[in-house]
């Protein structure tokens, strides 16, 4: 992610690197173009993914940097390249030199007729040093033998592009033989969301639309008692995962995912799957890998257990709102809670406990609670967070 200057000199508005994400899950901020010396940083109204308010400075000095990146390593990896440089890398326009249409890559490989952009999704480390690049379309049957250069143009945050290409270095990358497997299979109310041993699409014989019956299906209830023993159907098949809750799956790792909607009646009830042990078959070719060989998946059987624990949606959630004056907090919960909820130290504003003389009550019901703060407590307005303890309520 990098921080763009505005028309206000010194103040930054942030985007992501890559322009097509929704600001989520951000992890660093690099702010390209500081002068040498001393600066102060500061964050403000920054959330974190649960909603929490924080605000950060900080005061870093900047060295007078002139020295381009270079290529510390490059190496074959199977059907990829790792590339490795000196320092972290930022997007540039390398479209002129590859005749490519994407305006913002970090880098480019270069066989002596085709080009591989490296891409900012290719990094394999948090800093923006190494790249893991997929380089299958080089790969004419099982193997290919090339000479790989690094294009000049790279550049570090400083501005500083190296201005010529890497020799040329000779790598053998082979085909990817491997089909993709099963890692793992979970269950999230009639989500069935299995992993895969590498990134998958759709196979030959894909999972299709609302409404299909060729997965095969054996319930047992908890009662031991087989319910179905035949194929089963299911609503909607989606490719990837949302893991860290950004709302995309463009992640690492999120392509490794399918997730399968259950819908059939026999072992369905209100959105979950009934308690109980199942062997679902996904069949032949239902997925196959992204290798140039496109290996597809053999007939696997799923086989796992949902316990009766594991389908009670006992979680108890609350609803935060502040009433007409600064002074009064409304916490709409659930369920009934019980006297403890009337305890200060259950509730935090910014990360800091409700001060010493905030009063409760239940409000009508044991499901509403209001907290009323000591005179004072808010002394100016803006936004903060506010959040409750709930074990043990």
């Amino acid at each position: 992610m990098t921080a763009s200057a505005t028309p206000t000199a010194g103040q930054y508005g942030v985007t992501l690197d890559n322009g097509s994400d929704t600001l989520k899950a951000a992890t660093k901020i690099t702010i390209p173009g500081l002068t040498a010396g001393q600066h102060t940083i500061s964050i403000v109204g920054a959330k974190d993914l649960a909603g929490n308010y924080f605000d950060y400075t900080t005061t870093v000095t900047v060295a007078d940097d002139t020295t381009p990146p270079t290529v510390t390593s490059l190496t074959a990896e199977g059907e990829k390249i790792r590339v490795k440089f000196s320092e972290p890398l930022v997007d540039v326009d390398l479209t002129a030199t590859t005749g490519g249409a994407d305006t913002a890559t970090r880098a480019a490989l270069y066989n002596g007729t085709t080009y591989i952009d490296i891409n900012d999704t290719d990094a394999v480390d948090e800093d923006g040093t190494e790249y893991l690049v997929d380089a299958s379309s080089w790969i004419a049957s099982s193997w290919a033998s090339v000479n790989v250069v690094v294009k000049a143009g790279f550049k570090d945050a400083s501005g500083n592009a190296m201005a010529t290409d890497t020799t040329a270095k000779r790598l053998t990358l082979t085909s990817d033989a491997t089909a993709p497997t099963v890692s793992s299979v979970n269950v999230e109310g009639a989500d069935l969301v299995v992993k895969f041993s590498e990134p998958v699409v759709a196979g030959t014989s894909a999972l299709t639309a609302a409404g299909a019956t060729d997965l095969g299906f054996k319930y047992t209830n908890k009662d031991s008692v087989v319910v179905a023993d035949t194929d089963g159907s299911y609503d909607a098949v989606n490719y990837g995962y949302d893991l860290n809750h950004d709302g995309d799956t463009t992640d690492a790792d999120e392509d490794k995912y399918v997730v399968i909607t259950l819908d059939d009646a026999r072992f369905v009830t209100a959105g979950k799957l009934n308690a109980g042990s199942y062997e679902i078959t996904l069949p032949d070719q239902a997925v196959k890998d992204k290798s140039n060989a496109a290996n597809e998946l053999e007939e696997t059987v799923l086989t796992f257990t949902v316990s009766e624990q594991d389908q009670t949606d006992d979680t108890l959630t609350v609803a935060i709102a502040q009433l007409a004056n600064n002074s009064e907090i409304e916490f709409d919960f659930n369920a009934n809670v019980t006297n403890a909820a009337l305890d200060r130290t259950k509730y935090t504003i910014n990360g800091v406990e409700l001060p010493e003389g905030t009063t409760f009550y239940f409000d009508g019901t044991k499901d509403k609670v209001v907290a009323v703060l000591p005179v004072g407590t808010i002394a100016s307005n803006g936004n903060r967070t506010v959040a409750v303890v709930t074990a043990g309520i």
